[in-house]
């Protein structure tokens, strides 16, 4: 054990002093916030003249509705109540872009629901809300003659709306959050390949040097074996909490900067207030205290999994430019892995993504959407269960083939040597 902390600590120490590691400790969460102010940004733009029509069942607005901005926003009433679906397929409604539909108790129950045919931008949302607002302040105060404080508050309390494509009213396809837990999956990706990868050329090279002889005359070869992995992989562990940190600190920044600049954050993060879909999941609709810790698991039980392939790799090379027809195939179920993750946004119940949720090569990736979608507990314990099993079987078949294939050189790499190295005890 404690070779193991020695080799550890070396392949450690090796990583975090290298100039590629800082840089991507610096520059990985700066580029991951600029490309989110980059999707906040895009999540603004939409239509901006739009044409309305207030369904006002109630007549409570009496046909009055004074726009913030006159030039893109015209109102057409009707007293009376107009379905989505008429709205959608009647050609009377055809000119019209969107429909807000007011309740006959809006005045008491501050909702309303907007529907429109083609994304509109994120300041005609505001637009929308603060005429709707304004509006209900000014029938509110006419109603009542002596404003007291909490009549007061009463009036000035924000109206919720929830804005909905005319095409999903119900919002019955809402894959916003999935995508969350698809971009946890991409990040799972990245750090197997490019730690997993680091394994395989750690091991290469230690061998093309022969400073694997001197290491084995005073320690086991799956002491070496373990060493490395979880030393390379402490660096990604290190580097991926140190991007927390800085992107905790810069998604902080944005809110009380940038939406400050822009908008009322407020407004935007309140609840069933959906001026910018992008904000919202960032802000509102990631649950981190349960995803961050599921992806800090399942991103060490990925690393570990596919760590003990890329070493069995590295152990059975016999050059270090060998080995090539086995590593391609690895990168190429991580790509598979990550494209059925992908497919799981919008087939979460399909039979291959149930399958690929307890498959170990894939579950890593398959298991942070269907978090993000909601998912039993029991089918993730399951498949926590199914890859811890996984990498015990597949830590033992690797330490095997590191053993009995580090001190072989000169060899061709093939499948029958594996499996000849995996038979020798």
């Amino acid at each position: 054990m404690r070779n193991i902390w020695i080799i550890t600590y070396r392949e450690l120490k090796d990583r975090v002093r290298t100039r590629f590691f800082i840089m991507m400790l610096l520059l990985g969460p700066i580029l991951t916030i600029g490309g989110l102010y980059i999707l906040f940004e895009a999540g603004n733009e939409g239509k901006k003249e739009v044409n309305v029509l207030v369904s006002d069942q109630g007549d409570i607005f009496n046909k009055y509705l004074i726009s913030k901005a006159p030039n893109s926003v015209k109102y057409s009433f009707k007293n009376s109540y107009i379905n989505y679906e008429a709205f959608q397929t009647k050609k009377e409604y055809k000119q019209y872009d969107v429909l807000i539909d007011l309740n006959h108790k809006v005045l008491t129950n501050k909702t309303a629901l907007v529907f429109y045919r083609d994304k509109i931008s994120t300041e005609t949302k505001m637009s929308l809300t603060y005429d709707i607002e304004r509006r209900l302040e000014e029938i509110t105060i006419q109603q009542v003659k002596n404003v007291s404080l909490s009549d007061f508050k009463r009036i000035k309390q924000p109206i919720s709306i929830g804005f909905r494509d005319i095409k999903d009213p119900k919002k019955e396809k809402d894959f916003l959050s999935a995508w969350a837990g698809f971009a946890f999956s991409i990040i799972i990706f990245l750090f197997i390949t490019l730690y997993g990868m680091s394994i395989l050329r750690s091991i290469a090279k230690d061998k093309s040097t022969r400073i694997v002889e001197i290491i084995l005359s005073s320690t086991k070869a799956s002491n070496l074996m373990y060493g490395k992995i979880f030393g390379i992989g402490g660096a990604a562990l290190i580097q991926f909490i140190c991007w927390i940190v800085i992107m905790t600190f810069g998604l902080y920044f944005l809110r009380e900067n940038w939406f400050n600049s822009i908008y009322d954050p407020s407004a935007v993060l309140a609840e069933n207030t959906q001026l910018n879909e992008i904000v919202e999941l960032v802000y509102n609709r990631i649950n981190y205290q349960v995803m961050i810790p599921y992806f800090l698991f399942f991103f060490v039980l990925g690393y570990i999994f596919y760590g003990a392939i890329f070493s069995a790799i590295g152990a059975g090379l016999g050059s270090q430019n060998d080995g090539q027809q086995f590593v391609l195939p690895i990168l190429f179920i991580l790509l598979i892995s990550i494209g059925i993750s992908y497919l799981s946004i919008y087939n979460p119940d399909s039979s291959l993504s149930q399958f690929c949720l307890y498959l170990p090569f894939t579950s890593p990736f398959t298991a942070m959407v269907q978090l993000s979608q909601g998912i039993a507990s029991y089918k993730i314990i399951i498949s926590i269960v199914i890859l811890l099993a996984s990498i015990i079987i597949l830590i033992r078949l690797s330490s095997r083939i590191y053993k009995n294939g580090i001190l072989q050189f000169g060899h061709r790499l093939k499948i029958k040597q594996f499996i000849k190295w995996i038979r020798k005890s």
